[in-house]
C-alpha cells in the first residue's frame, strides 16, 4: 500500500489495482468526481496554461449543467444523507490535491478539457468513466512508482548488514552533551483572550 504524508493511505489490491475514492463508483459518480479532479486542478494549477485550463474548465460547467446537476442529486441520496457525502468528498478532493500529482493532474486535465470542449450539451454522462480513468491515471502510476520503490529498498541487505559491514574498527566518540534548546519568553498577558 502507498501512503502519502500521514493523512492518506492507498491500499494496493492483489490484481495490483488501488483502493482510490474513484474506485467502483457509480454512473453518476463518475460525473461528479470528474468534475471534482476538473474543479481541484481549476483552482491550483498555475503557469501558462493556467487561463485556458480555467476557461475551459467553466466552459464545461456551462454546457453540461444539466448533467452534473442529475449526477450531483443521484450521488447525495447514493451516499444516504448530506453528512456522508460531504465526508466522501472531503477525502476525494484531499486525493486530488496530493502534491506529487499536481503536475500529472495539471497536463491531465487540460487533455480531458480539451476533449471535453467536444462534446454536444447532455454528453457528459458517456464521457465521464474516460475522462475519470485518464485523471485516476495520474494517482495510480504515482502509488505504482511509491510501491516498486519501496519494494527495491527492502529487497537489498538488512540494515544491519549495512551498518556492520561498514563499521569502522575503532569504537565510536562519547556522545557529546546535549544542550538546552533555546526558549521563547511569552508574556502571559499577550494570550490572555479578553
Amino acid at each position: 500500500s502507498s501512503t502519502f504524508g500521514h493523512a492518506m493511505a492507498i491500499a494496493r489490491l492483489a490484481d495490483g489495482s488501488y483502493v482510490t475514492p474513484n474506485r467502483s463508483v457509480s454512473a453518476a459518480g463518475a460525473v461528479w468526481h470528474l468534475r471534482a479532479g476538473l474543479n481541484v486542478a481549476a483552482l491550483s494549477c498555475r503557469g501558462p496554461e493556467e487561463a485556458a485550463l480555467i476557461a475551459g474548465y467553466n466552459a464545461l460547467l456551462q454546457r453540461q449543467r444539466s448533467g452534473f446537476d442529475a449526477a450531483y442529486k443521484t450521488l447525495t441520496r447514493e451516499h444516504g444523507n448530506a453528512a456522508s457525502f460531504d465526508a466522501a468528498m472531503t477525502r476525494l478532493y484531499n486525493y486530488y490535491a496530493l502534491p506529487p500529482a499536481q503536475p500529472g493532474l495539471c497536463a491531465a486535465a487540460q487533455a480531458v478539457l480539451a476533449d471535453a470542449a467536444l462534446l454536444p450539451t447532455g454528453g457528459i454522462d458517456g464521457f465521464a468513466p474516460s475522462g475519470l480513468a485518464r485523471l485516476e491515471q495520474v494517482y495510480t502510476k504515482i502509488f505504482a512508482e511509491q510501491d516498486a520503490w519501496l519494494a527495491s529498498r527492502n529487497a537489498g541487505p538488512a540494515p544491519g548488514a549495512l551498518i556492520a559491514a561498514a563499521a569502522p574498527a575503532t569504537p565510536a566518540p562519547a556522545p557529546k552533551p546535549r544542550q538546552a534548546s533555546p526558549r521563547i519568553a511569552v508574556d502571559p498577558a499577550v494570550l490572555k483572550i479578553p
